[in-house]
């Protein structure tokens, strides 16, 4: 049964997260343009994260965006803002609709620098060629990141160790 409160979650992150998908993301081979550029540095005063040198920068056309790419592995990492105020009650939502969905094979509180933060791991799909996630949300006080490790779930169990490395290297710099 779908509860009030997961469909508010869901929407709340459709929007705040703006699940990423090939048709609105743009592959540039001469690399990123040089605003593209300027936007990811800008938004590298915000965190540190170690991407594997095996996933290639990606430009992407939204600000706030930022992704790498192996294969159809994907690392992608959305910045954006949270109302002034609602950083408990969203991440308290987003945290109940994970657990409440029943799709999740891990839902676990993550300690990262008094951020409200979690790990969000879906269990494996059923079909081999249906995506897998994982996402790591952490909420400061003005600032949500939502970080999406994703692959084909016949891929996906060899990278569970590259993809723990990566969100365990998640560090917000500024609050």
């Amino acid at each position: 049964m779908i509860t009030k409160a997961w469909i508010v979650c869901m929407v709340i992150l459709g929007v705040v997260c703006l699940w990423v998908n090939p048709a609105r993301t743009q592959e540039k081979k001469d690399g990123p343009k040089p605003e593209q550029t300027a936007a990811a540095e800008d938004l590298s005063r915000l965190f540190s994260l170690d991407v594997p040198e095996e996933f290639k920068s990606q430009a992407t056309e939204e600000p706030g965006i930022l992704k790498w790419k192996k294969d159809a592995a994907e690392i992608c990492l959305v910045v954006s803002e949270v109302f002034a105020g609602s950083a408990d009650q969203l991440f308290q939502a987003l945290r109940t609709a994970g657990e409440e969905k029943g799709e999740m094979d891990e839902v676990k509180d993550l300690d990262l620098k008094g951020l409200k933060a979690a790990m969000f791991k879906e269990k494996p799909a059923k079909e081999p060629e249906r995506l897998r996630v994982w996402r790591l949300i952490a909420i400061a006080k003005t600032k949500m990141f939502c970080l999406e490790l994703s692959a084909p779930e016949r891929e996906f169990p060899a990278l569970t160790a590259e993809f723990d490395k990566v969100a365990a290297s998640f560090k917000v710099k500024e609050q």
